[in-house]
């Protein structure tokens, strides 16, 4: 099984909004947030997962 790297990028980026959307739900219930820079990371958490599913997308369009 042959991973291509526009796979890995895809899947990267899906991990990150994962994590970002999980930061999110915690700062919505009213808990603190678990590190200084969460309110960063939930701001600018998705332009980075959307760039990194699109660069994964466009590796595998390039690559075909």
């Amino acid at each position: 099984m042959v991973v291509q790297t526009g796979e890995i990028l895809a899947l990267a980026g899906m991990g990150v909004l994962l994590l970002n959307n999980l930061g999110r739900r915690r700062v919505r219930q009213g808990r603190p947030p678990a590190v200084r820079g969460l309110a960063r990371w939930l701001a600018w958490g998705d332009f980075l997962a959307f760039g990194l599913i699109l660069a994964g997308l466009v590796v595998m369009y390039l690559q075909k």
